[in-house]
């Protein structure tokens, strides 16, 4: 996401509008709805990366993600190979599958590579219907 302040008013007021709580390990909903954190463009401002759970589903806030050898990669370096996407009739732009594979790649988290397999298979289909 472009960290512009009308951006981060608008994350804030959707994340509002869908009843938005931050997801937190080792919390059950009560408990993660009670936390007492505003939800406006000063918080996301302040945070690299907020995890929340909407009515919607769950939803992750990044500033940037791990490239290649772990360099930091901004919106305004993704957003070249972004895609858009329609979701309700509200376009959206979703990063390339590549680079998502790096930043998870990058991290080796458990999470990350249990992911793994399922995104390595949509790239390669990709590039055989490429």
């Amino acid at each position: 996401m472009q960290r512009t302040r009308l951006n981060l008013e608008r994350v804030a007021d959707a994340l509002v509008e869908l009843h938005a709580h931050l997801r937190v390990t080792g919390l059950s909903d009560a408990e993660m709805a009670a936390l007492p954190l505003p939800i406006d463009a000063e918080t996301l401002a302040r945070s690299e990366l907020s995890t929340w759970r909407t009515d919607a589903g769950d939803v992750d806030i990044l500033a940037d993600i791990p490239g290649p050898g772990g360099a930091r990669r901004r919106y305004e370096e993704l957003i070249e190979k972004s895609h858009r996407l329609e979701a309700d009739g509200v376009e959206v732009r979703s990063a390339d599958l590549d680079d998502v594979l790096e930043s998870k790649r990058w991290a080796n988290r458990s999470k990350d590579r249990e992911a793994l397999p399922e995104l390595e298979e949509l790239a390669r289909r990709r590039r055989l219907a490429e």
